[in-house]
């Protein structure tokens, strides 16, 4: 397999998945969260901040995956800014996962969001 190749599938699938999953997290979580809210089981008073931070975190995923779309031609192309992109964008996944799952130790699946910026560090690393 070529490096184009590689950075580009890497790069459009993360795009592509976190697309997925940040829609999904806001089209059906975000309804979800109102109907707990309305039966009681969130605090009037964190009503709202909730509601805000669900919405942000879906929106700052679809931002990442639009970012990665945009991004990937320049990155095949050797383009250093493209690259800086993506490359923040694989740090950050990394983080959060990693510092969601300290937070929370009985949910290692939080862990999976590094797994992603794992993906799109790999190939930077290894080819560029």
């Amino acid at each position: 397999m070529s490096q184009a190749f590689v950075l580009r599938f890497t790069t459009y699938a993360v795009a592509a998945i976190l697309a997925v999953l940040n829609a999904l997290h806001l089209a059906y979580g975000l309804p979800r969260l109102r109907r707990r809210i309305a039966a009681g089981e969130v605090s009037a008073s964190l009503a709202t901040p909730f509601t805000v931070a669900w919405l942000y975190i879906g929106l700052a995923g679809v931002a990442f995956s639009v970012l990665l779309f945009v991004s990937a031609p320049g990155l095949i192309a050797g383009q250093g800014v493209a690259r800086n992109v993506v490359l923040t964008i694989a740090l950050t996944l990394i983080a959060l996962g990693v510092c969601s799952y300290a937070l929370a130790r009985k949910h290692p699946g939080l862990l999976f969001i590094a797994v992603f910026g794992i993906v799109l560090l790999a190939p930077i690393v290894a080819f560029q």
